[in-house]
């Protein structure tokens, strides 16, 4: 395998390094083509003497910027045809030697210009040697006339011209390319680093770490770690309960990009660099002191990297998912679905060809198990085309369960109150949950009932999914639902709890970890589930 992947770095580094090695290649061979040609005419002249040192200089200049353009951060900037034009008219235009066979150098920075860079490249270099030329005509004993100069100026651009029309399909190839190559070789670093290091890439775990680590170490009586969304609205990361003290606060310090304080509190940057990307708040066992500033950010910093990248991790991870939940769909909806559906006409044609009632009846049989698989595909389909709604966890909830209602004999119980919007990660995962527990209960239980509760508020969130079905079974191999949940529960620090029902069937409980119980919250008492 790691054979496999190394065969297709090197392939796919082949093919985005391409083009830039192309264009590199003739670049160089312009450059040497015209020193080839001034140093036919200095031989011819019989003027190595005085104008060899100028030749050799104009040699090591080319060199320099041929070298410079193997650096692709080097090689993106136009700003080093610019100085070779000025350097080369300055070397050419000196004063105290006969330099007119070296004036084919004046042309040479154009040319790479526009195969380069383009049109705008080439007019600018030409700008910047024309302005050396136009500086040393004045000069007293410049060698060469400036008039001779500006003619190979002119021939210079005109070969900028032709070379930016050229060659502007391999820039516009080598422009599209560039910005895969760079993330390929971030992505290729990361699998590197993860494979050797074994990291720990989990948002959640690491803003716990740093939670618990600030509280041992600043004697804080209590912590939240909190990051800014793509929205620049904030969301707790990490925190037993969130006074809104501290949410506001962490909003400043975020406004601000800096430390603040407050009656009892501190919050801290989490940055990297310049990029402020989240807050930590520590609320003081003394309320009349607050935790100390320098100790409270040099413990942040420390673990500021480690959870911006899990952070940066995590946003591609979802990504990725969502466009694999997509194309699956895709798959199953063009694919699987519709043979399934052909085996249904099959059937079909069996019933209206079939002379034997037991054939007849084997056919009414198989047809109304395809259309059954049918109506279970069909699920599955929005069963994975369902994302984060626009509206909430409450509103993705209730139109699973309509959706189901419609196409099973179930009868859906829902009871969702959601008075404050789950972050948009935390919100994600309570909806894969509850989507898996709803979906298990339909397929496997046999139950007539099922009870959806779920609560979202300033304390947290709760989720129970309940049935009259036949209880909860053991895991069976192949089956993954249970060890999913589990999963995308650890994921966001919630806890997962899967037992019977008292009166018969399963329950399935998803309780954010900083939710109380509460004997008088209807979402609370199972006896809603035993009518």
């Amino acid at each position: 395998m790691r054979r496999l992947l190394a065969s297709d770095d090197s392939r796919i580094e082949g093919t985005v390094e391409g083009a830039a090695v192309l264009t590199w290649r003739v670049t160089t061979a312009v450059r040497a083509f015209v020193l080839a040609f001034a140093t036919g005419q200095v031989l011819s002249t019989s003027q190595l003497a005085l104008d060899g040192p100028r030749l050799a200089l104009l040699v090591a200049l080319a060199a320099a910027c041929c070298v410079a353009e193997l650096d692709p951060r080097l090689r993106a900037a136009p700003a080093i045809t610019y100085a070779e034009g000025a350097l080369a008219g300055a070397l050419v235009l000196a004063p105290g030697a006969g330099a007119t066979p070296l004036l084919v150098c004046l042309a040479g920075p154009a040319v790479v210009a526009g195969l380069r860079h383009g049109l705008r490249a080439a007019l600018l270099t030409v700008a910047a040697t024309g302005a050396v030329v136009a500086a040393a005509g004045p000069l007293p004993a410049v060698a060469p006339p400036t008039a001779d100069a500006w003619g190979w100026l002119v021939l210079g651009l005109g070969g900028g011209l032709l070379g930016a029309g050229q060659s502007r399909s391999a820039r516009r190839a080598e422009a599209a390319q560039e910005s895969y190559a760079a993330a390929h070789r971030l992505l290729g670093q990361l699998h590197s680093l993860v494979q050797r290091h074994a990291m720990n890439l989990d948002p959640t775990s690491l803003a716990d770490a740093l939670r618990r680590r600030v509280e041992r170490l600043t004697d804080a009586e209590g912590c939240t770690v909190w990051v800014r969304l793509a929205t620049q609205e904030i969301e707790l990361l990490s925190g037993r309960g969130a006074p809104p003290e501290h949410e506001e606060l962490a909003g400043r310090c975020l406004g601000g990009g800096s430390a603040r304080r407050s009656a009892g509190l501190a919050a801290v940057p989490l940055r990297v660099g310049d990029h402020v990307f989240g807050a930590v708040v520590a609320s003081s066992r003394d309320p009349r002191r607050e935790p100390p500033l320098p100790l409270l950010q040099a413990q942040v910093d420390e673990h500021a990297i480690r959870l911006d990248t899990a952070l940066l991790v995590d946003g591609v991870r979802a990504s990725a998912t969502d466009a694999e939940r997509r194309r699956l769909a895709r798959e199953i909806h063009d694919g699987v679905a519709q043979r399934v559906v052909a085996l249904g006409y099959l059937a079909e044609d069996l019933i209206d060809l079939a002379s034997d009632p037991a054939v007849a009846g084997a056919a009414e049989e198989l047809r109304a198990e395809v259309s059954r698989v049918v109506g279970e595909l069909r699920f599955s389909v929005f069963d994975l085309r369902q994302g984060l709604h626009a509206a909430g966890a409450a509103e993705a909830i209730s139109e699973y369960v309509r959706q189901l209602g419609r196409r099973s004999d179930l009868r859906v119980h829902p009871l969702l109150d959601e008075r404050r919007r789950l972050p948009a990660r935390v919100e994600g995962e309570v909806i894969r949950v509850a989507q898996e527990a709803i979906a298990n209960a339909a397929r496997h239980a046999g139950a007539a009932n099922l009870w959806v509760r779920f609560r979202a508020d300033d304390a947290g969130f709760r989720l129970a999914v309940e049935d009259d079905g036949a209880g909860a079974p053991l895991p069976r191999p192949g089956h993954y639902g249970l060890h999913t949940m589990r999963e995308r529960a650890d994921r966001i620090g919630a806890d997962l709890s899967v037992g019977p029902r008292p009166g018969g069937g399963t329950v399935v409980r998803l309780r954010s970890s900083n939710a109380p119980h509460r004997e008088d919250d209807p979402h609370d008492d199972p006896r809603l589930a035993r009518r």
